[in-house]
């Protein structure tokens, strides 16, 4: 059954795409930290075995993008917000899964919150990671769940290509956006083929396990759009955002992600409209097949009626009916029987009743 697992329930990484942490018993309390540093010109990235960056934050020229994963170790994470200075709300917020995604401006940060989400085929299913992203003037903090799949690449660009390096921490931010919604063209791709799936299931071979596959998928998309719904707003604040984080130039990139968001959402309502529409298809379907049924058990009486009446008549026990002891008398009733069956069953065939 299809159905939304949130990521952190899973027992391994592996579940979501280019997962490159391995996960086992002594590291699933871990947080993994990632510093990565870059410019124009320059390009380095480390593993940090303690939270000390503070150092790393304050050079000059370089952006720093502090990968955080895994957000178990409740000391480590509160030791990178007090690094940083981060409101105590936002605090809460990086503790707190299952919320509603938003954008905050704390004048010298910008906080973002965000579902990322991801199809796994193999159970049928939508994964759900929790991600927030930090944005300050050097540096972008992204906490998540566990490893992000997408991100992987993302780092492998920013490695090769200096012409994202050039730009600020501003873009960094919509760089990581833009590649959240992409991940969501896939998870609809996934939506779709299942309603094409269970269209086809309906038209061939619709029985009773149909209905809960309608419902489970109906609640499915519910959950998604209850994730993305609300990117639209974040990314309209953000690009509206007065913050001297966010340059002019980057706004033209958060249109497009936002026309990105809008398109998605267009297609989720279609998609939407389509499961209720299989509602009524399988409603009809089963109505069709019990009309069927007992159509055929109609034609089955109406045939025995009279065959019924026949026998009931030569069934009763009168000592003086001609017809008992006529030598031709059986073989005759049952022509006659098979005659009427016969005459029955052309008449329903021209009404095209069978």
């Amino acid at each position: 059954m299809a159905r939304i697992i949130p990521h952190r329930n899973k027992k391994k990484h592996g579940d979501f795409p280019d997962a490159h942490t391995p996960h086992d018993s002594k590291t699933e309390n871990q947080v993994i930290i990632t510093l990565i540093r870059y410019n124009e010109n320059y390009y380095d990235e480390q593993i940090l075995k303690k939270v000390d960056f503070t150092t790393n934050l304050k050079l000059d020229g370089t952006i720093s993008w502090i990968v955080v994963e895994g957000l178990n170790a409740i000391e480590t994470v509160k030791t990178i917000g007090e690094i940083l200075k981060l409101h105590p709300l936002t605090m809460a917020d990086l503790f707190a899964s299952d919320q509603r995604p938003k954008f905050e401006d704390f004048n010298h940060y910008l906080y973002i919150n965000l579902n990322i989400l991801a199809p796994e085929k193999k159970d049928d299913s939508i994964l759900v990671n929790y991600m927030s992203i930090i944005l300050g003037k050097n540096f972008v903090v992204t906490c998540s769940e566990y490893p992000i799949g997408p991100f992987l690449h993302l780092r492998k660009k920013i490695k090769k290509d200096y012409r994202i390096r050039i730009h600020g921490t501003d873009y960094l931010a919509y760089t990581l956006i833009d590649c959240i919604t992409d991940n969501y063209f896939d998870v609809i791709e996934f939506i779709g083929d299942k309603i094409e799936n269970l269209e086809d299931e309906l038209a061939f071979s619709s029985h009773s396990a149909t209905l809960p596959k309608i419902n489970a998928l109906k609640k499915e998309m519910l959950a998604v759009r209850r994730s993305i719904w609300p990117l639209r707003e974040v990314i309209n604040n953000f690009q509206r955002s007065e913050s001297v984080i966010l340059n002019a130039g980057t706004v033209v990139y958060l249109k497009d992600v936002y026309d990105h968001v809008v398109q998605i959402m267009d297609t989720l309502e279609i998609y939407r409209d389509m499961s209720g529409s299989m509602l009524d298809i399988y409603l009809s379907s089963m109505s069709y097949q019990l009309n069927e049924v007992m159509k055929v058990l109609t034609i089955i009486a109406t045939i025995f009626i009279p065959l019924t009446f026949i026998v009931g008549i030569y069934g009763m026990n009168f000592e003086y009916m001609p017809e008992l002891k006529w030598v031709y008398g059986y073989p005759t009733v049952i022509i006659v029987m098979f005659g009427i069956v016969g005459i029955m069953l052309y008449y329903f065939r021209t009404k095209r009743w069978i």
